[in-house]
């Protein structure tokens, strides 16, 4: 009985996701993040924010960080964290990583359109 809790236990955190969903949308022409998480202010009060470029065999390549404290947590587009649109080289994939106790990622790619906008890929 205990090798099939044991067993059970294994599979579960075997299955579970490392980090959350993080949401991307463009605002302002700049590339903008936020959780959709359920509480807006981080236990320690710092959130981290990094984001690096992936090439074709899954290497980061760290290419931005910046840590914030004592910030409102970004669970809505209305007060999500700006990354300018000059950290990012067109059709490049990144992967991007907010962190605070959860870690939240996602992975974008950006590009201009024939008028000049930022555009997710």
């Amino acid at each position: 009985m205990k090798l099939l809790y044991l067993l059970l236990f294994i599979s579960s955190t075997v299955n579970a996701s490392p980090y959350a969903t993080l949401y991307v949308k463009i605002k302002d022409n700049d590339v903008c993040v936020f959780t959709k998480g359920d509480y807006d202010k981080t236990p320690d009060d710092k959130t981290l924010i990094y984001m690096g470029k992936v090439d074709g065999i899954n290497t980061f390549h760290d290419s931005y960080s910046k840590t914030y404290l004592n910030l409102k947590m970004p669970i809505i587009e209305e007060n999500c964290i700006k990354i300018n649109k000059s950290e990012f080289k067109e059709n490049l994939p990144y992967s991007i990583w907010l962190e605070t106790d959860q870690e939240y990622n996602q992975r974008i790619c950006v590009n201009q359109n024939s008028e000049g906008k930022t555009v997710l890929l």
